[in-house]
């Protein structure tokens, strides 16, 4: 029996925290939101301020866990991946190796030299003036998004005329790093989860993620309203062999990293776009996706705890995957993600109506308040996931249970709909 110290406090944590106990390892939650139910399940649970190296260093001294997970960025972004915390394995990449989530200009060159195909082309934009002198280079639309942690980003398909004002008050909102100036390509996007260690890595299945508000992909772009993956290798939009040239790319992408930065751990996600014959790297998470994580335990067949501490030890590890589609709702505050004022909701997870129907539960920031009654917080409230023959499938489970939870929160309704 091992001990995993997981960092985080939304419903990937508590899909991978379930998961861990289900194979027989303790979990030690550090959360600094609320989710108690993630609380119920582990072995031990400690609210914290923020995801701190101290603070972070003071658990591992006080519970001795053999792998620290830390699945929330922040604590990554910190440099948590550098330390040396004697006895423990740290599934983070190096700092060397941050800047492929936190640098899009470095990020995009770094790609680039790979192969100048792979990438958009884009430039970075401090001020409005500078945008309006350049935005001519882009005319069959464009995208701006903001440098991370900020999740902003607004698709232009027909161009800036008539929206000056709006684009002027977002590089008012990010004066302080400007923003990426992209161009607007047409496609279809997609993610393979990448563990990493010094004994090779493992990939996942493609997996599809829902990142804006809305049905149809419009609204704010919030992180993830749900995610979907196939049986096999191919979602509906991809040909024979995208895989492989996925495959293909990350090896390279990783490859080079290692030539660049030394070698490291983590949990990657690479997230691609598809227009036609052509492949993008979009970007590189350096952290498990949510929910796409949710997706991909889902038809795990290995376990997520042996295979990791394989990874980490220098052991042979290998993925086995259930020939299941897996579909993944998540609901969240009305308001969300503009949430100013908590909601309350009833729901009774006790009924046995999940259970009957193949459904699983993922609980994210949530306080439960009496038997039945909870209160949101300003995040994803909880996410029901489902396996089976076919999109469809997993739909119509989800149709049957997700009623009450419709009335009452938000979700997407277009989800795993080809």
């Amino acid at each position: 029996m091992s001990t995993f110290l997981l960092v985080g406090h939304g419903a990937r944590e508590y899909a991978f925290a379930e998961r861990i106990r289900e194979e027989g390892h303790k979990v030690v939650s550090a959360a600094k939101k609320t989710n108690d139910h993630l609380s119920k399940i582990c072995d031990h649970s400690i609210r914290v301020t923020r995801y701190g190296l101290r603070e972070i260093t003071e658990l591992c001294e006080r519970f001795n866990p053999d792998i620290l997970l830390p699945s929330d960025e922040e604590l990554i972004f910190n440099g948590v991946g550098s330390l040396d915390l004697e006895g423990v394995k740290i599934l983070a990449p190096s700092m060397g190796w941050l800047f492929l989530e936190r640098d899009k200009g470095q990020f995009k060159s770094f790609i680039a030299e790979i192969d100048p195909e792979l990438v958009p082309n884009s430039t970075h934009c401090k001020t409005f003036e500078i945008f309006i002198d350049v935005v001519g280079n882009f005319p069959n639309g464009f995208v701006l998004k903001a440098q991370p942690p900020s999740k902003d980003i607004v698709i232009f398909k027909d161009g800036a005329e008539g929206m000056e004002d709006k684009i002027k008050a977002l590089f008012e909102k990010h004066a302080d790093k400007g923003l990426v100036l992209e161009e607007y390509i047409e496609g279809d996007e997609f993610s393979v989860h990448v563990l990493f260690g010094s004994e090779g890595m493992l990939l996942s299945k493609p997996i599809m993620d829902y990142p804006f508000r809305d049905d149809g992909d419009v609204g704010l772009k919030t992180g993830g309203m749900g995610a979907v993956s196939p049986s096999g290798v191919c979602l509906p939009f991809h040909k024979e062999g995208d895989y492989k040239k996925a495959e293909t790319i990350i090896r390279g992408v990783l490859s080079k990293a290692i030539t660049s930065f030394g070698p490291t751990n983590g949990f990657f996600s690479f997230q691609f776009f598809k227009s036609g014959e052509r492949l993008l790297v979009n970007e590189v998470d350096i952290h498990p996706g949510d929910p796409e994580s949710i997706a991909l335990l889902l038809s795990l067949r290995s376990s997520i705890s042996e295979t990791t501490m394989g990874i980490l030890n220098g052991e042979r590890a290998t993925w086995l995957f259930d020939e299941r589609h897996a579909v993944v709702q998540c609901f969240t505050p009305r308001a969300y993600p503009s949430v100013t004022l908590p909601e309350s909701f009833v729901f009774n997870d006790s009924s046995g109506l999940f259970e009957s129907h193949g459904i699983q539960l993922c609980w994210g920031n949530a306080l439960k308040l009496d038997e039945s009654t909870y209160r949101t917080g300003s995040s994803r409230t909880i996410a029901l996931a489902s396996t089976g023959t076919s999109f469809e499938d997993c739909r119509s489970r989800l149709s049957l249970v997700n009623g009450e939870l419709m009335k009452q929160l938000h979700g997407r309704t277009d989800i795993g709909l080809f």
